[in-house]
């Protein structure tokens, strides 16, 4: 890699707080660190290799293992002679343990094109890598900027990297070809089956266009069943009575209980596509089961209105209002914009409702003006914001005794 170019990034892609820090996160590039004060304002600390173990680009969907405290990591990279994709693990520890480990963040073996990895998965045993159908053709910059392409031609694949491996220890992916071409940008979750399979949920489509153009991206909540022993994935189009009534729903940006990540999880949401622009229209509740499942709500924004990006607050510990696991105890998020108003507005949803639409629980109607969507949401809760505000204030204060011993 240019080590320039891992910070040009425009790290505007989406939000991570994770071990006391804040990332804002673009995957061109390196995290791109930041401090949150008391009084609100925010400081921008640069470009971090979180203690050296991170040397290449980083995926914008960097993912936090509640059960471990993990970082999942995983990244993509465009530059001849870099490695195509890179993975792995990171622990708080190694953050102030000695840095470089090619263990930590691995290069992804027996790769031979660049994909448009932009996404990835993980669960307890293994880091899911996609290989999909959108190839990286840099001839199509002449295209009208297509460099990304959906190449039929490409036999689609997931890799699957094991988890647990020493760093002194090299690890193989297995990749396992799927049953079709298939075109996915965002995951909604993974698990690891009771039979030795993985189960990967995420809205895919047989199409794509990265600049959103004639309404080429249309992806539906779709279901693959990775199996390593006989070495296929097939590939499932989540359907139900609700979505055959109400026609298939074009979906993205899908989200699950951050605490459920990596494991099974019996609910999920996502956004429905408005239109080819990349705003949406409502938000999807879907009941998550191997070889099964469906639809179970479709809340509407209303007429005129659009939203941007939803956000997942969990709710505090308690028995669920029904037969759950608690993966939809959730405050649903989301900012909308009302063209008859020219103002934005924040939606707080319930995500444990089981009716058709989630009920409406408040809604902060902004004084004139409008919040633009940006890309990616998060929410940081209070208690990780206190941990995160006091991180950074040891952190500061051990920098400023290092340039002045005596003070």
């Amino acid at each position: 890699y240019i080590p320039d170019l891992l910070r040009l990034g425009q790290a505007n892609t989406a939000v991570l707080s994770w071990a006391g820090r804040v990332l804002a996160l673009h995957e061109a590039s390196l995290p791109f660190e930041l401090s949150l004060r008391d009084d609100g304002s925010v400081a921008s600390l640069g470009y971090s290799s979180l203690g050296g173990e991170v040397d290449a680009p980083l995926s914008a969907h960097a993912r936090v293992d509640a059960s471990t405290d993990e970082l999942m990591l995983g990244g993509y990279a465009l530059q001849p002679g870099s490695p195509a994709m890179k993975w792995g693990t990171l622990a708080p520890a190694d953050l102030d343990g000695p840095p470089g480990s090619e263990g930590n963040f691995r290069t992804a073996s027996n790769l031979s094109t660049r994909p448009f990895a932009h996404d990835f998965a993980f669960t307890a045993a293994c880091v899911l890598l996609l290989d999909l159908s959108v190839q990286f053709t840099p001839e199509g910059i002449l295209d009208e900027g297509r460099v990304f392409s959906f190449a039929t031609e490409h036999v689609p694949r997931i890799g699957l990297g094991r988890r647990g491996v020493p760093p002194s220890e090299a690890v193989e992916v297995l990749w396992v070809p799927v049953e079709r071409p298939i075109a996915a940008v965002h995951v909604l979750n993974a698990w690891d089956g009771e039979a030795g399979e993985v189960w990967l949920w995420l809205p895919a489509g047989e199409s794509f266009d990265l600049q959103l153009r004639g309404g080429a991206n249309f992806f539906a909540m779709t279901e693959i069943r990775i199996d390593a022993n006989t070495n296929s994935a097939s590939v499932r189009r989540v359907q139900s009575e609700a979505t055959a009534a109400e026609g298939l729903l074009n979906v993205e940006f899908p989200k699950v209980h951050a605490d459920f990540q990596g494991r099974f999880a019996m609910f999920g949401f996502a956004s429905v596509a408005a239109a080819a622009e990349g705003s949406f229209s409502g938000v999807t509740k879907w009941r998550i089961e191997p070889g099964r499942g469906g639809l179970l709500s479709h809340t509407s924004y209303g007429a005129g209105r659009a939203g941007g990006d939803l956000a997942l607050c969990a709710k505090p510990a308690r028995a669920g209002a029904h037969a759950s696991d608690g993966s939809d105890a959730v405050w649903v998020l989301v900012w909308i914009y009302d063209e008859a108003s020219d103002a934005s507005e924040l939606l707080v949803l319930d995500g444990e409702a089981t009716g058709e639409a989630l009920p409406e629980v408040a809604r902060l109607v902004l004084d004139g003006g409008r919040v633009p969507f940006g890309f990616h949401s998060t929410c940081i809760p209070e208690a990780e914001l206190q941990r995160h505000i006091a991180a950074s204030e040891a952190r500061a204060a051990r920098a400023a005794a290092a340039e002045d011993p005596a003070a």
